[in-house]
Formats: structure tokens, sequence, C-alpha cells
């Protein structure tokens, strides 16, 4: 926990959110518990899984993630692409947790944000949407950022087998999961 007493994990000198964001406003119970996926700057939730109904099929607005759509929790809130960059300083590997596939990053560094917090962060492989339908399983997670590169794509950071991988211009209509910090 941080000096305010929020729980999360201390990376990069931002607090980061254990678990992605689930409905609106609500994190995941645990790493295998379903969590949402959502489209660039709307608050409608996607499940991870099955079949749903695809509402938006254009998105084209210049704006990046505002606070009015941000699904993260108070006092959370959607990370910067800049801030998503920090996490490359991190030791990654490999690692599956409650049966999960996934991306750990860890930091042996005492972080100003947090002394006595973890310096773990788990990232569960999931598969993403386009169009509606859920893409091929796979060994990867995919996250947004808060920040747009044009009107009708934004950035997304995907973690797969260790590595982070910055991923630009990628259409605002597909949806991925929101893991959110806090200052």
């Amino acid at each position: 926990k941080n000096k305010e007493g929020i729980d999360g994990v201390c990376l990069g000198g931002l607090m980061w959110a254990k678990y992605n964001v689930d409905e609106p406003g609500t994190f995941s119970a645990t790493i295998k518990s379903p969590w949402k996926l959502y489209q660039f700057n709307r608050k409608t939730p996607y499940p991870t899984s099955g079949t749903c109904t695809w509402n938006i099929t254009t998105i084209d607005e210049d704006s990046n993630w505002t606070a009015a759509n941000d699904p993260c929790p108070t006092p959370w809130r959607m990370p910067t692409s800049a801030e998503y960059s920090l996490l490359r300083q991190a030791t990654r590997q490999t690692d599956y947790q409650a049966g999960v596939g996934g991306c750990l990053c860890h930091s042996t560094i005492v972080e100003e944000c947090s002394p006595t917090a973890t310096h773990s962060l788990y990232f569960a492989h999931f598969n993403p949407r386009s169009n509606g339908d859920a893409l091929p399983p796979g060994n990867e997670a995919r996250f947004w950022s808060s920040s747009q590169t044009s009107q009708t794509h934004a950035t997304n950071y995907v973690l797969k087998n260790a590595v982070v991988l910055v991923s630009f211009n990628y259409a605002k209509t597909t949806a991925y999961g929101v893991r959110c910090v806090h200052d």
C-alpha cells in the first residue's frame, strides 16, 4: 500500500492496479476472474469470451481517453503511453499464476511511490475483440493507454512472452483490457 492506503503494485514510480478493470468503476476480483474489454475512450464493457453485440463500428474523434469515459475506479486512472513505457525498465518473465499464462513484471528497486509495496505486476494473457468477435487465443495481453495516435487509432501495449511491445495505430474500435494507475 502507498502512503494514502491504496493497494497496488509499485513499478516505474507509479502504483499500478493488481487486476484489470471489470465493469466500469470496479476491478476483477482475482487474476482468474473475468474482466472486461473496452473500445478506446468508451465506457461500454465487452466480455473476454462468448458472443456480444458490437455497438460501435467507427470511432473518429480527435481526443485522448477522457476522464469522463475512464472506466477506472476512483482514485485510479488510465495510464498514458509514456507511463506504460516505464514497464520496459522492469525485469519481465513468462509466468503462470492461478493456472493462467501471462507476463510478470518485477522490480527490485525500492520505489518512491511505496517502499513497502509489492514490486511484481502480473498481466494475464487474453483474447482481444475486433468487430465484436473474440480474436484467436494467444500468448499475449493487450491494454489501452490513454494516448491516441490519430482520430481513428490509439496506442495499446502488448505484453507477449515476457516482452513489452509498443503497438501504434490500432483502431480505436478494437476492444482491449484496461489496467489502471494511481499517482
